[in-house]
Protein backbone atom coordinates (compact mmCIF):
# COMPACT_ATOMS: atom_id res chain seq x y z
CA UNK A 1 0.00 0.00 0.00
CA UNK A 2 2.69 2.06 0.75
CA UNK A 3 4.42 1.79 -3.00
CA UNK A 4 1.13 2.91 -4.12
CA UNK A 5 0.68 5.64 -2.33
CA UNK A 6 4.68 7.01 -3.08
CA UNK A 7 4.00 6.17 -6.70
CA UNK A 8 0.62 8.60 -6.83
CA UNK A 9 2.76 11.56 -4.84
CA UNK A 10 5.20 11.47 -7.36
CA UNK A 11 3.02 11.28 -10.03
CA UNK A 12 0.94 14.23 -8.68
CA UNK A 13 4.29 16.33 -8.01
CA UNK A 14 5.54 15.95 -11.47
CA UNK A 15 2.53 16.94 -12.82
CA UNK A 16 2.37 20.12 -10.79
CA UNK A 17 5.74 20.75 -11.76
CA UNK A 18 4.90 20.64 -15.63
CA UNK A 19 1.95 22.17 -15.22
CA UNK A 20 3.63 25.47 -13.71
CA UNK A 21 6.68 24.94 -16.38
CA UNK A 22 3.86 25.56 -18.72
CA UNK A 23 2.36 28.33 -17.43
CA UNK A 24 5.81 30.19 -16.96
CA UNK A 25 6.42 29.42 -20.39
CA UNK A 26 3.18 31.19 -21.42
CA UNK A 27 3.79 33.91 -19.24
CA UNK A 28 7.23 34.16 -20.91
CA UNK A 29 5.37 34.95 -24.14
CA UNK A 30 2.77 36.96 -22.97
CA UNK A 31 0.18 34.31 -23.28
CA UNK A 32 -2.68 33.26 -20.82
CA UNK A 33 -2.74 29.46 -20.00
CA UNK A 34 -5.63 27.68 -21.26
CA UNK A 35 -9.32 27.29 -20.59
CA UNK A 36 -12.55 29.68 -21.15
CA UNK A 37 -12.79 32.85 -20.92
CA UNK A 38 -14.56 34.48 -17.64
CA UNK A 39 -18.01 35.81 -18.34
CA UNK A 40 -17.36 39.42 -19.31
CA UNK A 41 -14.23 38.96 -20.54
CA UNK A 42 -13.77 38.90 -24.42
CA UNK A 43 -13.44 35.33 -25.10
CA UNK A 44 -10.71 36.08 -27.89
CA UNK A 45 -8.22 37.85 -26.48
CA UNK A 46 -9.31 37.49 -22.64
CA UNK A 47 -7.92 40.70 -21.55
CA UNK A 48 -10.42 42.75 -23.02
CA UNK A 49 -13.96 43.26 -21.20
CA UNK A 50 -17.00 42.98 -23.32
CA UNK A 51 -18.90 46.12 -22.24
CA UNK A 52 -22.37 44.97 -21.92
CA UNK A 53 -21.42 41.95 -19.71
CA UNK A 54 -19.08 43.68 -17.47
CA UNK A 55 -22.14 45.83 -16.81
CA UNK A 56 -23.99 43.30 -15.54
CA UNK A 57 -21.70 42.09 -13.32
CA UNK A 58 -21.01 45.47 -11.47
CA UNK A 59 -24.65 45.17 -11.34
CA UNK A 60 -24.75 41.73 -9.83
CA UNK A 61 -22.14 42.78 -7.31
CA UNK A 62 -23.74 46.02 -6.77
CA UNK A 63 -26.97 44.44 -5.83
CA UNK A 64 -25.40 41.74 -3.31
CA UNK A 65 -23.26 44.28 -1.71
CA UNK A 66 -26.60 46.13 -1.32
CA UNK A 67 -28.33 42.61 0.56
CA UNK A 68 -29.58 40.63 -2.65
CA UNK A 69 -29.02 37.19 -2.21
CA UNK A 70 -27.50 35.53 -4.83
CA UNK A 71 -30.26 32.98 -5.66
CA UNK A 72 -32.19 36.16 -6.42
CA UNK A 73 -29.62 37.67 -8.63
CA UNK A 74 -29.23 34.64 -10.33
CA UNK A 75 -33.22 34.23 -11.01
CA UNK A 76 -32.78 37.70 -12.15
CA UNK A 77 -30.41 36.79 -14.91
CA UNK A 78 -32.03 33.81 -16.02
CA UNK A 79 -35.33 36.15 -16.90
Amino acid sequence: MRIRVTIANKSSADTSRRRKRKHLELAAQGKLPGGRAPYGWNREDRRTLVPEEAENLRKAVKDFLGGIRWASIAREWRG
